[in-house]
């Protein structure tokens, strides 16, 4: 690179604990490094983008031990000088902000602590991010939130970035500017101009834009520093008329209270001046003292910090509908892929339909007619309709899975009737009903995936709504007629608390309810207790019930998914809303104990919990280990809840969403999987006593509910659950016996090539870009010791001694450290080359035993497509001169031995 800024320590130290938060080995990666080659007159440039995980901004934003910045956007670039090596930040997006009431420092009476004026509302423009910033004092870098286009787009859509490209170029020529002019400006600023892409030919979002109204909308110029620094909006708006860009719109305001009525009086309609908006950003001041005890901002006196206000109507709205579109659309994908008959199905006419068979099921009728001569109970009759519904539901879903019939159409979450008749008004549309007479429109929908068409299938919906047959179809729907309570609105003082664990199994969280309840006399409600067929109205029930008797009680389910959640906050609305008696009941606290499982690797989190499943043996209602030397038989349910969860508070919310509830609870305390028992129950009261104004427990007083955590066995037992399935243990002369790591591994290649000189970048990211685009990144990321079908001298013998502690139950299976000396790659195959191997646990199997006999240990990272094997990798350590090899800065990979049982 030619031409550089001056080194700046702080960004130096700055960027190491980028790399340091992003090569985490194995518990919390909350960050990740792409990088992008960007060509320019004085050479290539090569540039990390730092994408941060969203569930880490909420976790974090207090803690810069943990997540060094909340920017959301972030590029960085590293330099070379007389001196060294050196880094500079090119761009910098805003840190990430957060709705009124979303986290404890934006909920009104925490802005109103931590706030100053003046306030500058803006207009929170419905686009996508553009970043423009000078990568030269003569040229321009253009990325979206993350990622840079390549000058000449080749892709198959244009990216994000390239369309921005465009429309610089548009707005600088209407200026009668240049990109060197605005570089140069940027450069002597040192500055990041923000914009927002708003066109709706090139991507429709939810909110329409007219062409004289499409373009860049320029909204902040950040100071490209570690601390968030942006200037104020007049110098915003003055430097965007200079160079033709669109304006963002903006008000200011001199007290909080200005800002809250305006706001308040358009969300009455979502609308200012007849225009629907999203919502506005409020940008203020940290005050130079903070009055009060509520949760601050994590920025220094003086400093600019945002938050958001996000309107319902009809923003939110009108996002539901988009979403359940794509929703429907990509059942329908799936149903075509899927059924041999759906071509079929969707030439037939609406005179070729058959009609519906309304006969009654016979076995129906002689209840019926049994009941009314007597010979059955009422209760009898009720049964046998049960079942023949049930028999009618399996005969649908046989129905749907072989081709005739139709998916049905989504449940919306929302309550509002407009959205569960969009839902099937869509539904209808797309694959026809004959009943109501309407014929299969697919047209209408094509190009939606892609962005197109989403503002004028809403308009036609809209249209619809507003005939006679529009509005009779909405009040004969299902919805429920309105939004849901906000939990947050009520600001009377807590009666009550629910604490909510969000977990899996294995994580600790009905220890640490033992624990609490042992401590404070808390109701806590297990899950696994309840022994009737459906498990979660009756859990639901007893955990009501507990709140009446209670002013604590403790939620013990997983609660891994968001239906969770949705239905323990409809609990809570039915319990602290209007009661029989016309009375409110009690305002109930939600308090999350949320468990870190996001940016762990699933080896690592089945690990630890796999070993605390099977240390508590038996002592658990249903996944029962009776026999610790055994293979341990939870590997699939395990396997299954890690697939499955959602994690909290990681989607963003709006009217009627899935996920929504995650943003009623008061309260969130995150655990770590990791942490002993003892480590977690401290964590745990040193955040509840002061929420809860209680005091902090003694030590014997603690010491006793460890004692009780620990040896607690629930009195109810229930069946084992049924984990039949191919034996894990089961050997195939294609098994083999390895140490599999717990990072992933191609986030850890990227991080040390970006340490390695340009020139050998070069020579892997095409290959990198290949694995990626085919989906050849491997999945199983392992380095072999032996397979089954070695023969080479010592093979069998090692694998005889590995393999019984190999298949052992995963709490025993040794440790391995794993030095990475060099990444090796060729035309097809790349790997990291493993030059020592360490486990405390094998003192018989050394070093020199295993590399003996092993070529030259590696973890195969990726192959360039299906036509390449992965056992290739092989030949990368053959002396080939053809191969390509960096030396990295060495660094230590946690992995665990195990076996894997491969029937290909």
């Amino acid at each position: 690179m030619g031409t550089v800024r001056g080194a700046d320590a702080g960004v130096d130290s700055f960027v190491a604990s980028l790399h340091a938060t992003a090569q985490a080995e194995s518990s919390k990666p909350l960050m990740r490094a792409t990088l992008y080659t960007v060509d320019a007159a004085d050479g290539p440039h090569s540039l990390l983008s730092w994408r941060t995980q969203e569930y880490a901004y909420r976790q974090f934003s207090q803690d810069k031990d943990e997540l060094p910045t909340l920017a959301r956007g972030l590029f960085t670039e590293r330099f070379e000088t007389p001196d060294g090596p050196h880094e500079r930040i090119v761009v910098r997006g805003y840190d990430k902000f957060f709705n009124v009431g979303e986290l404890g420092w934006t909920r009104p009476e925490a802005i109103a602590a931590a706030s100053e004026g003046p306030y500058t509302v803006s207009y929170k423009e419905n686009g996508c991010i553009i970043f423009v910033a000078a990568l030269t004092p003569t040229e321009l870098v253009i990325t979206s939130k993350h990622a840079i286009a390549g000058r000449d787009d080749d892709e198959e859509r244009v990216s994000h970035s390239a369309m921005g490209r465009t429309w610089l170029e548009r707005h600088l020529e209407r200026s009668g500017k240049t990109q060197a002019d605005l570089a140069a400006d940027l450069w002597r600023r040192n500055e990041t101009a923000v914009l927002e892409l708003c066109d709706d030919a090139f991507e429709e979002h939810v909110l329409a834009y007219t062409p004289e109204r499409s373009g860049l909308h320029m909204h902040g110029l950040n100071a490209n520093t570690v601390d968030f620094a942006t200037r104020p909006m007049d110098e915003v708006r003055t430097f965007a008329e200079s160079y033709g860009f669109l304006p963002v719109r903006f008000h200011t305001f001199a007290t909080l209270a200005e800002v809250d009525a305006f706001a308040a009086e358009v969300g009455k309609t979502g609308s200012l001046h007849g225009e629907p908006i999203e919502g506005f950003v409020v940008r203020t001041t940290m005050p130079k003292t903070l009055a009060g005890n509520a949760p601050r901002p994590p920025y220094a006196p003086g400093q600019v910090w945002f938050y958001k206000v996000k309107f319902d109507e009809p923003y939110l709205m009108y996002r539901d509908w988009r979403e359940l579109t794509r929703t429907i659309l990509k059942e329908h994908d799936t149903w075509r892929a899927q059924n041999p008959l759906v071509d079929a199905m969707e030439r037939t006419t609406l005179d070729e339909a058959p009609a519906q068979d309304d006969t009654p099921d016979p076995a129906v009728v002689q209840a019926q007619q049994d009941f009314a001569a007597g010979r059955i109970s009422k209760s009898e009759l009720k049964r046998v309709q049960a079942k023949t519904k049930r028999k009618q539901q399996a005969k649908n879903k046989t129905d749907r899975a072989a081709g005739n019939a139709r998916p049905t159409p989504p449940t919306p979450r929302s309550l509002r009737k407009e959205t569960w008749l969009y839902a099937q008004w869509c539904f209808d549309l797309l694959y026809g009903n004959p009943e109501k007479q309407i014929a299969a429109q697919p047209e209408l929908f094509a190009g939606f995936a892609q962005g197109h068409g989403i503002i004028a299938l809403r308009e036609k919906f809209l249209a619809y709504l507003a005939t006679p047959a529009g509005q009779a179809a909405l009040a004969a729907t299902g919805g429920r007629g309105g939004p849901a309570r906000d939990l947050r609105a009520d600001d009377r003082p807590f009666a009550k608390t629910l604490i909510v664990p969000i977990a899996v199994p294995g994580c600790g969280k009905t220890a640490l309810g033992v624990a609490l309840a042992q401590l404070f006399g808390w109701a806590h409600v297990q899950s696994d207790d309840v022994t009737t067929k459906r498990t979660g109205p009756a859990f639901l029930s007893n955990v009501q019930k507990a709140l009446d008797t209670h002013d604590v009680v403790i939620a013990d389910r997983n609660n891994h998914l968001r239906k969770h959640r949705d239905e323990i906050v409809d609990l809570v609305r039915r319990v602290s809303g209007p009661q029989k008696n016309g009375q409110p009941g009690p305002r109930v606290r939600l308090v999350a104990l949320a468990w870190r499982l996001d940016g762990m690797s699933h080896a690592a989190v089945q690990h630890v919990c796999a070993a605390r499943i099977v240390d508590r043996g038996d002592r658990h209602q249903c996944l029962r280990v009776e026999d610790r030397n055994a293979p341990f038989q939870y590997d699939a349910i395990l396997t299954r809840f890690l697939k499955e969860i959602q994690s909290f508070q990681a989607q963003a919310s709006g009217e009627g969403t899935v996920g929504a509830s995650d943003d009623q609870f008061s309260d969130a305390i995150w655990m770590e999987l990791d942490a002993s028992l003892d480590a977690a129950l401290q964590h745990v009261l040193e955040r509840l006593c002061p929420l809860l104004a209680l005091p902090m427990p003694s030590d014997a007083e603690r010491a006793r509910a460890l004692d009780a955590a620990r040896t607690y066995a629930p009195t109810t037992k229930k069946a084992l659950p049924d984990v039949a399935r191919e034996d894990p243990t089961k050997v195939h002369p294609t098994s083999y016996i390895g140490v599999f790591v717990h990072v992933h591994v191609l986030d850890f290649v990227l991080q040390q090539l970006a340490m390695v000189p340009e020139a050998v970048r070069a020579q892997a990211m095409p290959l990198i870009e290949a694995m990626r685009r085919n989906g050849r990144v491997m999945n199983r990321q392992h380095v072999t010791l032996v397979h089954r079908s070695d023969q080479e001298d010592g093979a069998v013998a090692l694998w005889d001694q590995l393999y019984p502690i190999a298949i052992g139950n995963v709490v025993d299976r040794p440790m391995f450290t794993l030095h990475v000396a060099a990444l090796c790659w060729n035309d097809d195959v790349m790997a990291l080359e493993i030059d020592r191997l360490r486990s405390d646990a094998l003192p018989d199997v050394t070093e020199d035993v295993l590399r003996r006999r092993q070529r030259t240990a590696h973890i195969t990272v990726g192959t360039r497509d299906g036509s390449v094997q992965a056992y290739e990798a092989r030949h990368l350590f053959t002396g080939d001169p053809h191969v390509h090899r960096a030396e990295l800065q060495v660094r230590d990979l946690p992995g665990v031995l195990g076996f894997h049982s491969n029937p290909k």
